[in-house]
Formats: structure tokens, sequence, C-alpha cells
């Protein structure tokens, strides 16, 4: 039987599937890899970490099993590495948590409007994106500025290094702040700021083809006639084998939250969401983000308890009596704006907060303020977004907040909307939506209709209670005065 390959090369790790043409997963291989955390905010990765450990993981596949027909790839956005003629990279890649660009911003500025980028790009000017990356390689690095024969990004260079060739896909392109998500091509009013041209980036080009076969010399000879499909990003790979509809919004939760929505136009907003290019024909993606969604979680076990068996502990507690602590009604609110807010209002001087603390608040009380503080962070980011014309009828949840009955139900009672749960909570939806990709642009599916049908997986529902509506609305509007009190703060 046909077999094909969904690789992701993550922020932390790269991982690969190898699944067969009626979507059952075969096996899988993962590998962590190095961040190097550096002065003033610098946070980089080596290329040729992810060279070597993609070609680990592939020769693993091609040496064990047969019929491997393609491989497809999803990666991390907005990482940059500059490259020479033979591709080799000259210096550490700047990733997209890197923020050492901030001090760019008032140049560029000067030169163009920040809302003249957004409408250009679909993104808010920010230091951990391309832009502002390349002006200060060209400021601070000049030597490696002159030097550089293309900026490439994990994708193509990934494609270049293992096919002889490849491109930008407009998924990943639309996370660079360099493209032109309507014209669908590099932005030559912002390249020119940042003094490059149009051939020191790879073209362009949808996710849906075939790049070429494999070429790199240390793969294992088993690869030839294997295909190896344009890439995506990991969050549109995501979207895409979740089989989010229209109407349905995808929450992937990890240590920040990505909310995902398919639209049928670039919605460019008054609240800068972030609009996409598609891997499906004629759609956008459109993203916001709770970023410390996740990391606030950590942040009150790491602060709240002694160690690790008295955490485990805890939570394994409150799982088992989640019926009694969903039940429970009081005025504690929680903001988890650590970062900053990052929508509907925008503000980095936003600090997080608990409030109407008093004697009779516990520690379950303050656990479960957390979990209503991160979800009425997403009802309001989603009432922005039916404001704009979207219409959002439920939530498709992954990650490892969906593994919580507590905080499912939680969301579920906030938002008012049905929760829809992965009913395998192993499954790898980055590499799954690769795979997915590469059988499409390979011509094993005739379309993604097709293949979400193949790869359909079955789901749980949670659905809001009726009877704590009024109560969660009111603490909502609670929640919302308090947000508007620490912006004036």
């Amino acid at each position: 039987m046909k077999k094909i390959i969904g690789l992701d090369i993550g922020t932390t790790n790269i991982k690969g599937e190898l699944y067969d043409i009626e979507g059952k997963l075969i096996d899988s291989l993962s590998y962590p890899y190095n961040i190097y955390f550096d002065k003033n905010s610098h946070v980089e990765q080596d290329a040729k970490d992810w060279l070597e450990i993609t070609v680990r993981i592939l020769n693993y596949f091609f040496e064990k099993y047969k019929f491997i027909k393609t491989v497809g790839l999803s990666t991390q956005g907005g990482t940059i590495v500059p490259v020479d003629k033979d591709i080799n990279p000259l210096r550490r890649a700047i990733t997209w948590m890197d923020a050492r660009a901030g001090s760019q911003k008032d140049s560029i500025l000067r030169r163009i409007s920040a809302d003249k980028i957004y409408k250009i790009t679909g993104w808010k000017l920010q230091s951990s994106l391309p832009l502002l990356q390349l002006c200060w390689i060209k400021e601070n690095e000049k030597g490696i500025f002159d030097k550089t024969y293309k900026y490439m990004f994990v994708n193509d260079f990934i494609q270049n290094k293992l096919c002889g060739n490849g491109y930008v896909d407009y998924s990943n392109a639309s996370i660079t702040m360099l493209f032109d998500i309507v014209k669908k091509d590099w932005s030559e009013e912002l390249l020119s700021i940042t003094g490059i041209d149009k051939s020191k980036l790879s073209k362009t080009q949808k996710s849906d083809i075939i790049i070429g076969n494999f070429k790199n010399e240390k793969l294992s000879k088993n690869c030839i006639d294997i295909s190896f499909s344009n890439s995506a990003h990991d969050q549109y790979c995501v979207a895409l084998s979740s089989n989010i509809l229209d109407n349905k919004i995808l929450l992937s939760t990890g240590t920040s939250w990505a909310i995902f929505a398919n639209t049928q136009k670039p919605y460019f907003n008054k609240y800068y969401y972030s609009p996409g290019v598609h891997i499906l024909p004629d759609k956008y993606g459109l993203i916001s983000v709770v970023p410390t969604g996740g990391s606030v979680f950590s942040w009150f076990l790491n602060n709240f308890f002694e160690n690790e068996e008295s955490k485990i502990s805890f939570l394994k507690s409150t799982e088992e009596d989640a019926e009694n602590i969903l039940n429970i009604k009081d005025d504690c609110i929680f903001t988890p704006l650590f970062q900053g807010s990052f929508g509907p209002i925008w503000s980095d001087k936003i600090k997080g907060s608990f409030e109407n603390l008093s004697f009779d608040i516990t520690r379950i009380n303050l656990f479960k303020a957390v979990l209503e503080g991160v979800a009425f962070q997403v009802k309001w980011i989603l009432d922005s977004m039916t404001k704009l014309g979207l219409k959002i009828d439920s939530i498709k949840m992954i990650g490892g907040a969906a593994k919580s009955r507590l905080q499912c139900q939680i969301l579920s009672d906030i938002t008012g909307l049905p929760v829809y749960l992965p009913k395998n909570m192993k499954l790898n939806y980055a590499c799954r939506g690769a795979a997915m990709l590469a059988a499409v642009s390979a011509k094993i599916y005739k379309d993604f209709n097709t293949v979400n049908e193949i790869f359909k997986e079955e789901e749980l529902i949670i659905y809001p209670r009726e009877e704590f509506k009024s109560y969660y609305s009111e603490k909502f509007n609670k929640y919302l005065r308090v947000v508007c009190k620490n912006l004036q703060m």
C-alpha cells in the first residue's frame, strides 16, 4: 500500500510521521534540537540541525518501509537564515522569537506607516519577524549582509538542501512581514526598505505542488522516485488536518494559545489580527493569540506548589473533583496578560492580576480563576471576530489544555459554544497536515475535500451549560472592567 510522510520542523523538535493512504498512522519519530538564547533578546537556531535531523528521520523511514510515494513539510514561520551560493548558512538562523530588532522600528516608520505595513502584510509591526530582522543584519552585520546570496526560511532551506531547488509557499511567506498577501508576491516596497531585492529571496508558490525528487547524497538510495511537496506554515497544516470548516474556530493550546479561522478573503481589521494565504485554494486564514494561554497555567503551578509531586497530586485531584469545582461561583477574577494584550486591545504595558480576593478564596478558587481568565480572553477575541462579520458556531480545541475536562467545560460555558475535542489526543496535527498536503500535491487524492474525508478523525463534544450562562455573562463583563482599569494604571 502507498505511504506518505509528514514532517514538522518546529521550534524545539523535528517530528516525522508515516501514514498509509487510508489515513492510518504507521510510525513516528521525533528529535529535539538546540535553541540558543543569547544576550539582548537574541534567540537563534542552527540551520544545520534542521538538515541533519530531517535527514536522520527520512532515512529511518526510507530504510524501514517500502512504497513511500511522497513527503510533505510543515515548518515554523518567520525564522530566517542568510546563505551563500552553496546554500550554506553564513550565521545561525534568527528565529521568530527573537526581539533584537526592536530598535529598527522608528527608522522603518519614518519611511512607511504601521497601518500600510499591516495592509500589505497582514501583520502589526513587530520586532520578531524578518522585515526588521533584515534591517538589523544590514546595520549590525554588514559583512554577512554583503556576502549573502539569499535569505532563506526553514522550508526553502530544507527543500534546496534535499532537492536542489525550492519555494517559499504562500502561507509561510505570509509570516515574514515581507509578503503582499493580496498580490501573493514579495512586496517591492518593503524589500526596498530592507535594502534587498526579490532575487535575494526564493520565489513564492502555492503549497500543493511538487518541488521535485530527493537528491541529497546523505539520503538513503531508497529515496529515488519519492517526491517532495512544497511546504506550509505549521499553523495552516494544523488547520488543514483539524478539518476546520468556515464557521468553526481552531484553538491550538500550548505555551501560547493560537486562534485560527478560515476566511473567504483577507480580513484586515482594527484589531490587527493577522490574515494570511491559506493552503486551501482561494482561502485565507485569520490568526490571533493569547500568548500566555498555557504559560500562566505553568506559572500558577510553579509558584503555588513546592515540588513536582505536589503539582501532579493537585491536578489529579482537581480532575477527579471536576464536577464540584465547575459548580463553584465566586467573584475572583484573573487576567492572563503577563506579556501584554495582543487583541482586541493592544498594549505592552498591561500586566496580569488577581482581583476580588477575600479570606474565603482558596487555592482551588485561584486555580479556577486562572482557567477562566484564559477563556475570557479567548471569548473577547472571538466576540471581536464576530464584529468583523465572521460567523462562529463552534470551537475545535487541540493541544495540552484539551486534555483537561475543567478547562474544556469552562471554555464552552464562557464562550457559549460547543467545543470539539480529538478522541485521540496523541495526534500530531502538523505532521498529519503535512502528509495530507503531500498526498494532494502528488495527486494521490484529487483535492482537499477528499483527503479530509479520508483523514477524518473521531471527536468528542463539550456543550455549554445553560445554567451558567448568566453567571459567566456577568463575570465576563467584570473581567473586561478589570482589564480596562489595568490599562489605565
